[in-house]
């Protein structure tokens, strides 16, 4: 359903999650990108630092 979806250009995610003290540490690319995934949306684990 791409009426309930979102997107957000790479940036601008990346400037989010580091005003939040939120590291990337893996992406899983979906499947609905028309090959093989991971899950069906894209999967982005974060590591949040000790302190």
């Amino acid at each position: 359903m791409p009426e309930v979806a979102i997107a957000v250009d790479k940036p601008t995610f990346e400037q989010i999650f580091d005003e939040i003290g939120l590291k990337v540490c893996g992406y899983h690319s979906g499947q609905w990108k028309d090959h093989p995934g991971f899950f069906f949306q894209d999967v982005v684990v974060f590591e949040k630092p000790a302190g």
